[in-house]
């Protein structure tokens, strides 16, 4: 690192010292690392940096291995440019021009996640779930969360009203991306979804919340994530499933599954509601792996 890049972490330190931040040293030492990259691709100004190198770092950061082996983590990644960013915000105050001009894409740790459930696999899942109100909530969960594609978040929030069922049609409200869908459902999610809400939803329901949520926790209130995960993690044990299941998993796994099926792309990117082909295109890969090791997930 340049004598002209240590004074700039020199005084970013000073900075965080007197604003009293207890991640001082470990941002110092994450934004020295980005200038010691900068410099070995003969960067050697602040001003001369462009969206492309911003781009470029996370990108190595992505790829670079870990002591001990294994990537390094998305959040340690998200950590670094966080560091950066900081850095960024407090040149402006002192009224120097910024070198961040937009977002740099940072994919999210689910986004990164290769791991699928087969088709087999699901209909474990499936096959678990009994016709006791809880039942029925599952298999509306699993119809929401893998036959939908739904995030959790998207699926904690679907209402009553979302759900047209004589159009065949989910409405998704806009999400993460800002983006709201239509998502067809058919004939087996219509049932899973109907059956709970006419039967097992009428016995959670308590008049006092009035409240529109389709999927309540047994108190009459809207579900939490943590139950949807706790939900999906017992039937995986009743079903004797030993890899680790999640939320995501799901959307990862019907994504991956349509593409087997010979769904092309660009459908399963809106299917999905991604703002790009660039967030989808990574079943492509899994869908190669999957070649190779045919069997998918462990059971």
């Amino acid at each position: 690192m340049t004598r002209y890049y240590e004074k700039q972490v020199e005084s970013f330190k000073k900075i965080l010292d007197t604003l009293g931040y207890a991640t001082a040293k470990s941002y110092e030492r994450k934004l020295a690392y980005f200038f010691t990259w900068l410099v070995k691709n003969k960067i050697y100004q602040i001003e001369d940096i462009q969206f492309t190198d911003l781009q470029n770092y996370v990108t190595h950061l992505l790829h670079k291995p870990k002591k001990g082996g294994g990537a390094l983590s998305i959040s340690y990644v998200q950590g670094n440019y966080a560091a950066i960013k900081l850095f960024n915000e407090h040149r402006c105050k002192l009224g120097e021009a910024p070198f961040i001009l937009k977002k740099v894409n940072i994919p999210s740790r689910e986004e990164t996640e290769t791991e699928v459930l087969s088709l087999d696999q699901i209909k474990k899942l499936y096959a678990v779930t009994d016709n006791s109100p809880q039942g029925y909530q599952d298999r509306a969960i699993l119809s929401l969360l893998y036959g939908c594609g739904l995030r959790i978040t998207e699926a904690q929030k679907i209402e009553l009203h979302e759900i047209y069922y004589a159009k065949e049609l989910l409405y998704v409200k806009p999400s993460k991306n800002g983006k709201s869908r239509y998502i067809p459902i058919n004939e087996v999610i219509q049932r899973d979804l109907k059956e709970y809400q006419d039967y097992a939803r009428k016995i959670y329901a308590d008049p006092k919340y009035k409240n529109t949520s389709f999927l309540l926790s047994t108190t009459g209130k809207p579900i939490t994530k943590d139950r949807i995960n706790k939900r999906l993690k017992a039937l995986a044990e009743e079903a004797k499933i030993t890899q680790r299941i999640y939320a995501h998993l799901l959307r990862h796994s019907i994504a991956t599954h349509l593409l087997q099926a010979g769904m092309d792309l660009e459908d399963i990117s809106t299917f999905l509601g991604h703002n790009s082909l660039r967030s989808t295109e990574v079943y492509t890969h899994i869908v190669e792996q999957l070649k190779h090791d045919p069997h998918g997930g462990s059971e």
